[in-house]
């Protein structure tokens, strides 16, 4: 099987999504941006703001990345959603991820929902997990995330090797 660097943090980022009542990114960065710029004025709600003496430009780039986390699971979802077999993807989500979101992960979760899944979609536990694949492939395309190199793809580690190469020739002569 091949390892996902980011599978960990994809299915924390759908199990976010479905804590939070599966919300609309663009009503939720509308209330972090009202949230933002009433931080100062702490008058308002003083005990809430007291519980949190934090520089405003952290909370900023803290909600930045949950609403991107939340924007990439709704375009992930929307672009599934159009599939043909879209409908059993999502279910397997649903069944999969979003179950009690709240409660920490034990060892063989996932296997035990997507058993349920191949029985309610129905179909096989290793279609079930490609659903899944899939859908995590997807989110990370759109999150912007690495998930792996491709071999006619120019990466970081090229030009920082390539970088290196170039140094030591220039550091000889």
């Amino acid at each position: 099987m091949l390892k996902e660097t980011a599978r960990d943090y994809i299915v924390d980022a759908f199990r976010y999504y479905s804590a939070l009542k599966r919300p609309n990114a663009a009503s939720a960065q509308k209330k972090a941006d009202f949230f933002l710029q009433n931080y100062h004025n702490r008058n308002q709600t003083a005990s809430f703001y007291s519980l949190s003496p934090i520089a405003p430009d952290v909370i900023k780039q803290k909600l930045d990345a949950e609403i991107a986390d939340l924007r990439a699971v709704e375009e992930t979802l929307q672009i599934l959603r159009m599939r043909p077999e879209g409908k059993d993807i999502l279910h397997a989500i649903e069944t999969v991820y979003f179950f009690s979101p709240y409660s920490p992960q034990k060892k063989c979760d996932i296997t035990d929902r997507v058993r349920c899944a191949s029985l309610e979609i129905p179909a096989s536990e290793r279609t079930v997990y490609y659903y899944l694949s899939l859908a995590r492939k997807t989110f990370a395309q759109q999150r912007g995330l690495r998930m792996k190199q491709k071999k006619n793809e120019v990466g970081l580690s090229d030009i920082l090797s390539a970088n290196l190469n170039n140094d030591k020739k220039e550091g000889t002569e």
